[in-house]
């Protein structure tokens, strides 16, 4: 009926939009050269489908552990979010990051693999967000904009500067660095990922005030990282 399809159709609207906003606002700073609009489109693409075995594996990783943990316990939410959550859903976005970008022809500045990154991040993002808006409302879409979706950017940040550094060392003959920076690309946002979700999942007193504190030094080390990158963009 069109009395429910509306509403839907609002918090599908409202769910969006955090995603394309940063999205845009990092593209303007790219002040050397716009990436190609194809590639940057199924990077995002990309991004929204590892949504899908995101799910999966995060399902049978919790039903892993809960032969070792008591549901809800303590050690049970800090495995589930360091060793399942945060690794499967960064490990996800670095897959498909690699997979469409490293050997592409416009891949040739270190600014580049903060976009590529945060591209893939807002499109998993995106769906994420789409998934508890419809189920929570537009309560869900304010709180997951000024939390969630930057903490997403925040990760594909890190994920991105690893991911190009790695490139410059392939460029540059040094097999062993690109091979380290690849890892850092992977474990660092993992590893930020699952503390980010772990925190305020414990209940424990002032976990409130830790977390505020943690998403704010994180937020504002990655702002840094993109302002002085795309300042100072160097070729790969």
């Amino acid at each position: 009926m069109p009395i429910q399809e509306q509403p839907s159709t609002l918090l599908t609207i409202v769910a969006i939009l955090p995603s394309l906003f940063l999205i845009y606002q990092v593209y303007q700073w790219h002040k050397t050269e716009k990436e190609p609009k194809g590639l940057l489109l199924s990077l995002f693409i990309l991004g929204a489908l590892s949504i899908l075995p995101a799910v999966f594996f995060e399902l049978v990783g919790t039903r892993i552990l809960l032969s070792f943990f008591e549901e809800n316990s303590f050690w049970m939410v800090i495995a589930m979010f360091i060793l399942v959550v945060g690794p499967t859903e960064e490990g996800l976005k670095y897959f498909f990051l690699k997979k469409r970008s490293w050997k592409h022809k416009a891949f040739d500045s270190m600014f580049d693999g903060i976009i590529y990154a945060l591209v893939v991040s807002m499109g998993f993002a995106l769906f994420e967000n789409i998934g508890y808006v419809q189920q929570m409302g537009l309560y869900a879409a304010f709180v997951r904009a000024l939390t969630a979706i930057p903490a997403h950017a925040t990760f594909s940040v890190f994920m991105g500067i690893w991911y190009a550094y790695a490139k410059q060392c392939e460029n540059r003959g040094d097999i062993k660095g690109m091979k380290s920076n690849l890892t850092k690309a992977f474990l660092i946002p993992a590893c930020i990922h699952g503390i980010y979700d772990t925190i305020p999942s414990l209940n424990i007193p002032g976990s409130e005030f830790i977390f505020i504190v943690f998403i704010l030094f994180l937020f504002r080390k990655a702002y840094n990282l993109v302002k002085e990158t795309a300042q100072n963009d160097i070729p790969l």
